[in-house]
């Protein structure tokens, strides 16, 4: 018998997290699911822990393969999923026991009023910083996507919304219909090292016919302060090249003039993401001089970019980190980001 819903968990590294994640999911009030652990190389006992659960609960199965990273362990889960629904948790976050009877309420409204299966529903998350706990919500009510939404969601999915910690692009607290993402062949970029489920969504929402957008948090995103997110990353010159050339490839895709301009003002959040984790990281025992050329090599890539296109995409503190990248401030810009100023680096 098709299971109701794919759980499916990519897991590295988590031996502090997992068993809590695993948990919530076998607490839904909805059983009729499947869960899938994807054991990515871990070396740390997680891939052991998922094991026992497995052995516990028949709902749960266990892969395990080498260390390919989180897109390819997401993919090997959508290829192995039964289920009429996908959903997408990670190994150091967990949800509410009512997360997929939540979610799985808004599709059976929104079949009674408009006969309608959405093809993706969206949920809203508690985010946890150091112990604290509080709810955030992508938008201020229910909604049934229209054309203006669609658009709404692209942009937001690229540079997200007011002070979230996070936006919309992200794969979890959501459910995907699986007939929808095979149909379409929608699988996570293997290769990129951020920002993978940015792409995904970009192509998953243009695609889908139907969204359907819950205003409730569901999913507890676990902040830490140890992840790749916040690590020094010497090679990111080489990531922001890679995020670049898929954000311009899906402009073209879809095919919208205006969606241009939203790739600009997305290159200029990278760019400040490049400062944080590059030349401005505090690991960085490179001499002043380096990181200076190192901030300037970045600046120079937003030559192309015109200011009064992307004003309106951006916030007072943006507009001041590309107005100095104009003046070539490259001093002033090394100064702001060693203080640690309050400038709103992406999520």
């Amino acid at each position: 018998m098709q299971p109701k819903v794919s759980v499916i968990v990519p897991v590295y590294q988590v031996k502090d997290y997992i068993s809590n994640c695993i948990e919530s999911i076998c607490r839904q009030t909805i059983q009729d699911i499947e869960i899938i652990l994807i054991d990515d190389g871990s070396t740390d006992g997680s891939g052991d822990i998922c094991e026992l659960y497995m052995q516990k609960d028949k709902r749960i199965s266990v892969i395990h393969s080498d260390n390919m990273g989180v897109s390819m362990a997401r993919n090997i889960g959508i290829d192995l999923a039964k289920g009429y629904w996908i959903c997408f948790v990670d190994g150091d976050d967990f949800v509410t026991e009512s997360m997929l009877e939540e979610l799985l309420d808004g599709v059976d409204e929104e079949r009674d009023k408009l006969g309608i299966t959405p093809d993706i529903i969206i949920g809203d998350y508690f985010i946890i910083n150091r112990k604290r706990v509080k709810s955030e919500y992508f938008y201020n009510n229910d909604f049934v996507l229209n054309i203006d939404d669609r658009e709404m969601l692209l942009k937001d999915a690229m540079l997200g919304k007011g002070r979230l910690h996070t936006n919309v692009g992200v794969p979890w607290g959501k459910l995907y219909k699986r007939d929808f993402l095979t149909d379409r062949e929608l699988t996570f970029p293997v290769g990129l090292k951020r920002m993978q489920d940015t792409v995904f969504n970009l192509y998953a929402f243009n695609f889908a016919k139907n969204i359907r957008y819950i205003h409730a948090p569901v999913y507890y995103y676990n902040i830490r302060r140890d992840s790749a997110i916040h690590k020094y990353s010497p090679d990111f010159g080489y990531t922001l090249d890679q995020l670049v050339i898929e954000f311009d490839k899906f402009a073209c895709d879809c095919n919208s003039a205006q969606f241009k301009y939203v790739i600009w003002a997305k290159r200029i959040l990278l760019f400040m993401e490049y400062c944080k984790l590059k030349p401005c990281h505090r690991d960085n025992k490179n001499s002043v001089q380096e990181r200076l050329s190192d901030i300037k090599f970045g600046g120079e890539k937003l030559n192309g970019i015109k200011i009064f296109n992307v004003w309106r995409y951006l916030t007072w503190k943006q507009r001041m980190i590309i107005i100095f990248v104009k003046l070539h401030a490259y001093k002033l810009l090394f100064i702001l980001f060693r203080l640690n100023t309050e400038i709103e680096f992406p999520k």
